[in-house]
């Protein structure tokens, strides 16, 4: 009778292909959404390796989680430079499309300084290490955010002074506000910026567009890794004349 019974039901089982079909999808649902969760681990485990491997910064109170190729970074550390190295150490793991900086800065009491004596010490700072620059650059610091304002000559004079000054104690952030004001000629930006992409052996320019509007460039197309996208956009800054740059360089690892 039992086996009259398992008959019945195999039968019944074949006979109805609806059910087998929904077995099917959920099966095949279930092992992509176990795939998706054993690449998510592995991209996290990744990151959090490259951020304890860096010896810029400790991630001992850093968290990590990855949800597609997405990367959210949580916890704190004890300055904005640190800050910073973790979401460069992030960017540089393969798979990383994206990153999501959630970190706070905490200084510590030894560390904490009046807004006035950071202030003195950017300056301080930016006249010795380049006093041509320091002149067209005025510093203001609030709560411990230092802001950059000014006209300077050229992008590598912006990311210069933003240099020389991101490392001092007491700094919670930066805010870069310096304009590039540029006198060179604009005709040609869009193919000065094209030949250095082909020149660099680093980036597949067939997958990259430039276009130009003035002295304002916007970026397109597809990268497989972050060192690729910021290579990109320092090579549209180093045109002569180039005052605003759009990055809209997609990164699919």
């Amino acid at each position: 009778m039992a086996d009259f019974t398992a008959q019945s039901e195999v039968r019944a089982f074949l006979s109805n292909p609806i059910p087998m079909a929904e077995h099917g999808a959920r099966r095949t649902h279930s092992l992509t959404q176990e795939i998706k969760m054993s690449d998510d681990k592995t991209l996290q485990l990744d990151v959090m390796a490259e951020l304890a491997w860096d010896p810029h910064l400790d991630a001992s109170h850093i968290g990590v989680a990855a949800e597609g190729a997405v990367v959210t970074l949580t916890g704190h550390v004890t300055s904005w430079a640190e800050k910073r190295a973790a979401v460069a150490a992030a960017r540089r793991v393969r798979g990383v499309g994206a990153v999501a900086n959630e970190i706070e800065v905490r200084l510590p009491a030894d560390r904490k300084w009046h807004d006035d004596e950071i202030a003195k010490r950017a300056v301080d700072i930016l006249h010795w290490s380049c006093p041509q620059l320091a002149p067209r650059v005025k510093i203001t610091v609030t709560a411990g955010v230092l802001t950059l304002e000014g006209t300077v000559e050229h992008f590598f004079d912006r990311m210069e002074a933003e240099r020389y000054v991101h490392r001092l104690h007491g700094i919670v952030r930066v805010d870069n506000h310096l304009i590039v004001s540029s006198q060179a000629s604009l005709a040609d930006i869009h193919d000065k910026i094209e030949a250095a992409f082909r020149r660099n052996a680093n980036l597949a320019a067939d997958h990259l567009s430039v276009t130009a509007d003035g002295p304002v460039v916007t970026l397109r197309g597809r990268v497989r890794s972050w060192q690729e996208h910021d290579i990109a956009e320092r090579a549209a800054w180093g045109a002569p004349g180039v005052t605003e740059v759009n990055n809209l360089i997609q990164v699919e690892p």
